[in-house]
Order: structure tokens, then C-alpha cells, then sequence
């Protein structure tokens, strides 16, 4: 996984000009919240490739179980994803049991990877994660 923009709070134009500089344009694929479709269709209006993620039930468990099936590699310059990497928690209750359930918080490089695990890793098979993003 290679981080190309981690920049909190950009708005749509301003992630547009910062994928361009990164040379990422209708040739790219970008998959998207699919809960913003108005930001996806103003971002493909601005000559990037976005579509939504494919969600549906319990999207963030079974995309992080997809996620667990790999080995995931994260590039050095990656440092957004990294701290999130490091900061992942799950929900513990009052008794100190951790439940199945992460927190929902400081996890938006996160969020990205599991819109690529549901959108193109749903095989069941354990290997190392190969997806090609055209």
C-alpha cells in the first residue's frame, strides 16, 4: 500500500489539484465513500476516475476480515496509514472484554484500504494482496 495524499479536511477541488500533482487522473481508479455520491460526482467532474465502494451489510467488519487474509505491505512514506495502522482499536466493555466491534476513529487511510478489500479482494483464499487499479 503507497500513500499518496493524507491531508485532513480537503475539500474537493482542493483533493482534485493534489491527485493531479500525484499524476492521478481518468487513467486511475479511485474508489470513494460510497456514502458522498455528490463529492464523487464532482471530483469525476474535475477529470478523475472515482466510483463508490462496494459496501452493503456490516461493511466494515467483513472489510477488515477481508483485509486479514493478506499480507498487506505499507511503503515507508506512508506515515498517515501507518499511525492508524498502529492506533487501531477495538470496543472493550465495561467488564474489559474486547468485542468485535472497532472504534470509529482516526481510521480514514483505513476506511480506503477497506473500500479496495470489498471492491477487489473478496476471494477467500490467504496469499499476498494483488490488486491491480485501473
Amino acid at each position: 500500500v503507497d500513500e499518496l495524499i493524507y491531508t485532513p479536511a480537503l475539500t474537493n477541488p482542493m483533493i482534485a489539484e493534489a491527485a493531479h500533482k500525484q499524476g492521478i487522473g481518468r487513467r486511475h481508479r479511485i474508489i470513494a465513500d460510497s456514502a458522498e455520491p455528490k463529492s464523487i460526482a464532482e471530483l469525476v467532474s474535475m477529470g478523475l476516475n472515482v466510483v463508490a465502494s462496494v459496501k452493503g451489510k456490516d461493511s466494515v467488519i467483513n472489510g477488515i476480515d477481508i483485509l486479514k487474509r493478506y499480507a498487506i505491505h505499507v511503503t515507508r512514506r506512508s506515515m498517515g496509514l501507518q499511525e492508524e495502522l498502529k492506533q487501531y482499536k477495538w470496543k472493550v466493555l465495561r467488564t474489559g472484554e474486547t468485542t468485535n466491534e472497532p472504534v470509529d476513529s482516526f481510521n480514514h487511510a483505513i476506511d480506503a484500504l477497506r473500500y479496495v478489500a470489498l471492491t477487489y479482494l473478496k476471494s477467500e483464499r490467504r496469499s499476498t494482496a494483488k490488486a491491480q487499479l485501473t
